[in-house]
C-alpha cells in the first residue's frame, strides 16, 4: 500500500522510577517519581512500492526543523527530500555525484535556528548548505569519515567530529562558523577497545563491545561503552560534567548468537588468516545500543534488548537534565531514533519485509 500519512495507535509506555546515578562525581541518587508519559503515534511517511518520493531505499540521515519540515536523505538515491508537518511532499534536491548539488555519501544533517540546513557529505569531504534557494558548499576535512555521524548546531556553530589525518583512528572534533571555517578543534577521546583487525583495518565481532557516542545540543559530548550501563557527559575543554547510569545486570549470549560469533571467527580465519584470541570472543549481550540528546538536554538511550513481551519492539530509558532516570518508553517496532525535539521523536522504522518509514510521534507527560 502506497501512502505517507497518519496513524492513530497509542503506544505501549511504562514509566519507572528507579536507581540512577545523577550527580557529576558518579555518586549515586534515588530518582524522583516519574510522571506518566504517552507517547502518541501521529506520523507516518513511506510506502512499500512505487515511484513517488515516499519510497525511501535507505534513510541515512533524517532531521527536522522548528517549523515542523521534516528532511530525509535517501543514501541509495543520492537525493534530500522535504515533507511538510503533516506528511505532504514539499520538494526534493541533489543527484549522486561530486559537482555542485551532488553527493555521495551524506552521513548526517543539522538544521541552525535560523532554518539554514547543512549536510555532511564524507565521501565528498565537504558540506553543502541550503539557504532557502542559495545553496554553498565548504571544505570538510578529508574524504576519511566514521559513521554514524557525531555533530550538531550549539552556540551559532557547526561542531562536527572529523578523522585528523596522519594518526591511527585519531578524531577531533572542530567548531565550523556559518561561513565555513574551522574556529577550533579539540581533541576527541578515542576508544580502548581492542578488535580483530587486517593491518589498519578493523574486524570488529558480532556483540564485541564499542564505543557509542553522541552530541550534546548543549555544547558537549557523551560517551558510553555498549557492554557497560554508564553515560559520561564531556566538555568541549574535556572534563567530565556528569556521569549517569543504571544498574542492569548483563545477559550471557544466547546459543544461536554464541554460535553467530563462533562463524563469524571461522570466516576471518579462512578469509584474512585471522586468528582471534580467547580474550575478544564476547560471551555476554551489548546493554546499550545508541544515546540521543534531545533539544531540552534529556538523553534518550536506546537499549540494545528489546522489552520483555515484544521480541520486535525497542526501548528507550530517558534521563532528564538533572541525571536521574524519569521513564522507560516502549514501542512494538524496530526503531533507529534520529531526532528528539519541541516534544516530539522522529526515527527510522524498518517492517519485516525491510521498508523503512520515517515515523514522528508526540510525547506527552501526564499530570
Amino acid at each position: 500500500m502506497n501512502r505517507a500519512g497518519r496513524a492513530r495507535s497509542t503506544l505501549a509506555v511504562v514509566v519507572l522510577g528507579v536507581l540512577a546515578l545523577g550527580c557529576g562525581d558518579g555518586s549515586p541518587e534515588e530518582g524522583n517519581a516519574a510522571v506518566g508519559w504517552q507517547v502518541r503515534d501521529t506520523l507516518w511517511i513511506g510506502a512499500v512500492d512505487g515511484e513517488g518520493p515516499e519510497v525511501f531505499g535507505s534513510v541515512v540521515a533524517l532531521t527536522a526543523d522548528s517549523d515542523g519540515r521534516i528532511y530525509v536523505f535517501d543514501g541509495r538515491a543520492h537525493e534530500l527530500r522535504v515533507f511538510g508537518p503533516d506528511g505532504s511532499f514539499i520538494s526534493r534536491f541533489g543527484r549522486r555525484g561530486g559537482g555542485p548539488g551532488e553527493f555521495q555519501h551524506v552521513i548526517g544533517m543539522s538544521v541552525t535556528p535560523g532554518g539554514s540546513l547543512w549536510l555532511i557529505d564524507g565521501a565528498n569531504a565537504r558540506y553543502t548548505v541550503l539557504r532557502g534557494d542559495d545553496v554553498a558548499t565548504y571544505t570538510r576535512g578529508v574524504g576519511v569519515y566514521t559513521v554514524p555521524w557525531v555533530g550538531g548546531h550549539s552556540d551559532g556553530y557547526l561542531h562536527d567530529v572529523i578523522m585528523v589525518p596522519g594518526g591511527p583512528s585519531r578524531e577531533a572534533l572542530v567548531r565550523v562558523n556559518a561561513e565555513g571555517a574551522v574556529i577550533d578543534t579539540v581533541a576527541v577521546p578515542a576508544d580502548q577497545i581492542e578488535t580483530p583487525r587486517v593491518g589498519p583495518i578493523q574486524l570488529p565481532l558480532p556483540y564485541a563491545p564499542r564505543q557509542i557516542r553522541a552530541f550534546d545540543p548543549g555544547g558537549a559530548l557523551w560517551f558510553a561503552m555498549s557492554h557497560e550501563y554508564k553515560l559520561y557527559k564531556i566538555g568541549l575543554r574535556g572534563d567530565t560534567l556528569r556521569v549517569m547510569g543504571r544498574e542492569v545486570e548483563p545477559r550471557p549470549l544466547s546459543a544461536t548468537e554464541s554460535d553467530s560469533v563462533s562463524q563469524h571467527i571461522r570466516a576471518l580465519r579462512e578469509r584474512f588468516q585471522v586468528e582471534v584470541r580467547e580474550g575478544l570472543i564476547p560471551r555476554t549481550a551489548p546493554l546499550l545500543r545508541q544515546v540521543t540528546v534531545a533539544d531540552d538536554g534529556a538523553v534518550w538511550v536506546t537499549r540494545a534488548d528489546p522489552p520483555p513481551g515484544s521480541p520486535s519492539g525497542t526501548r528507550f530509558d530517558v534521563f532528564g537534565r538533572d541525571g536521574h532516570l524519569v521513564g522507560e518508553v516502549n514501542v512494538v517496532f524496530p526503531l533507529a531514533l534520529r531526532l528528539v525535539q519541541a516534544g516530539q521523536i522522529y526515527g527510522v522504522a524498518r517492517d519485516e519485509l525491510g521498508v523503512e518509514r520515517v515515523f514522528r510521534a508526540r510525547i506527552e507527560h501526564g499530570r
